[in-house]
């Protein structure tokens, strides 16, 4: 008896055959074009972001221009004047010839002078002390120790003690002077600034008033001829 045996095999008509190939095609272009419009909307979304974000920045550099522009000429005596008035460095030494000039000015006696430790404060300015004796006629001592209050650096009295001998006023005093570093983080390019309160400038106006030290200023010497050692 014989055994007929029959394998089963993909049949595909020929015309599906002819079809499979531009069908191939066709998905291969939809994917592609599917991804490339993926892409680009995120791209265009990107530039749109960036361009917004530059848009922002050019008229916050503009606004900072005309600010800078407005200010120009006052801003280097506004400096000045905050960092005398609050230096970055101990000022005990600027005080002290403050001190000195005041009591010249008043005719008054000034001694036992004594500058203390550094006090460094943990959010605030850091200070000095630093301790005199004043003597002069009661008038002149009570304004003399008023007076402190209007010279640069800024200072403020912790204690004084007035005692009187054969007529004549003495006062131990302890004078505090403070100083703070200076910022070391500036704000981004991208904040806008920020202008001076009226209460800013108002203090500003205030520190200006007050009596600035003396700098003694050593100016260059003129250009001269050199002198001959050997001539006679």
């Amino acid at each position: 008896m014989a055994i007929i045996s029959s394998k089963d095999t993909a049949f595909i008509p020929q015309k599906m055959k002819v079809m499979l190939l531009p069908l191939g095609l066709l998905s291969a272009m939809v994917i592609l074009v599917i991804v490339i419009f993926k892409v680009g909307i995120g791209r265009i979304s990107t530039q749109r972001v960036e361009f917004q974000k530059a848009t922002k920045n050019e008229t916050i550099l503009s606004q900072k221009q005309q600010v800078l522009q407005t200010i120009e000429s006052n801003i280097l005596s506004y400096a000045d004047t905050a960092i005398i008035a609050m230096p970055d460095k101990n000022p005990s030494l600027v005080a002290l010839s403050q001190l000195k000039n005041l009591a010249e000015k008043s005719a008054l006696n000034i001694g036992s002078i004594e500058i203390g430790g550094e006090t460094k404060g943990k959010s605030g300015p850091s200070k000095t002390t630093i301790s005199f004796e004043v003597e002069g006629t009661l008038s002149q001592v009570l304004n003399y120790l008023i007076s402190t209050e209007s010279f640069a650096p800024l200072s403020v009295i912790d204690r004084v003690e007035i005692a009187q001998a054969g007529g004549v006023i003495r006062a131990s005093v302890d004078l505090a002077v403070f100083w703070a570093p200076l910022p070391t983080k500036l704000p981004a390019i991208s904040e806008p600034v920020q202008e001076l309160s009226a209460g800013e400038t108002g203090l500003i106006t205030e520190l200006s008033g007050l009596e600035q030290p003396l700098f003694t200023q050593i100016l260059p010497a003129a250009p001269s001829a050199r002198i001959d050692p050997f001539a006679y």
